[in-house]
């Protein structure tokens, strides 16, 4: 059996009236090829649990989501239009933000990394600020968060 991760954390989730911040519980126990990873809340009196395979976490996410009721949004970078991950491998729990940049392709994120001090823009995945925007299709995101909610 290979090492497993535990995370304890705390999420954002926007609901009607505001945001509330819940508990969340990620498990991500490695295997040769991939991950089982699974996430749990607990909100309005009911428990969500998501899985997924994927290391940094996105499909995992994107069930989460789906199965919340339709007018809850996680609010974190991983679900963010400015949340990138890296393009150079898989690292869990590690988000950039790009807010402060024009990003449309891959291309892009590669040459804005060249120059970046990713200490300043590295975030945990359960993480958001005030400039949380939901990823959307009107804007590229390196990220495969919206190609998991679509499956």
């Amino acid at each position: 059996m290979m090492d497993a991760k535990h995370y304890q954390e705390k999420i954002k989730l926007l609901v009607a009236g505001g945001e509330i911040e819940v508990p969340i519980s990620l498990t991500d126990q490695k295997r040769e090829i991939g991950a089982d990873i699974t996430v749990r809340i607990e909100y309005a009196g009911n428990e969500y649990v998501a899985s997924g395979e994927e290391p940094e976490w996105t499909d995992a996410f994107a069930d989460l989501q789906k199965k919340l009721p339709q007018d809850v949004v996680i609010k974190c970078c991983l679900s963010c239009r400015h949340g990138t991950l890296c393009p150079y491998g898989c690292i869990p729990n590690m988000v950039l933000c790009a807010q402060s940049q024009h990003i449309e392709s891959k291309y892009d994120v590669i040459e804005w990394l060249e120059e970046a001090d990713i200490d300043s823009i590295k975030r945990s995945s359960f993480q958001s600020c005030d400039q949380f925007e939901p990823a959307g299709e009107l804007y590229y995101t390196y990220n495969d968060f919206l190609h998991w909610m679509r499956k």
